[in-house]
């Protein structure tokens, strides 16, 4: 897609930063509330949890944002 100025919209990496960002905060107030052994326990236990969720959605992030660069770079 172009928008104004015939400039490509580079909409992955700050998506992607965002989604990074919102998984530190989650994480945080895990570590915060529970402990770090307790954050662990829940991280590496069979059942889903809001510490594996937040693991995706940095990865997922990680990911976009690798992805946004990439492409800037290609584009450049």
């Amino acid at each position: 897609m172009r928008g104004d100025g015939g400039h490509a919209r580079a909409w992955h990496l700050p998506l992607g930063i965002l989604f990074v960002v919102s998984a530190a905060i989650v994480v945080a107030r895990q570590l915060a509330l529970v402990g770090p052994e307790f954050f662990y326990d829940y991280l590496v236990n069979g059942e889903i949890t809001n510490e594996k969720v937040s693991a995706g959605m940095a990865a997922f992030g990680a990911a976009l944002a690798l992805y946004g660069v990439r492409g800037r770079r290609r584009r450049a």
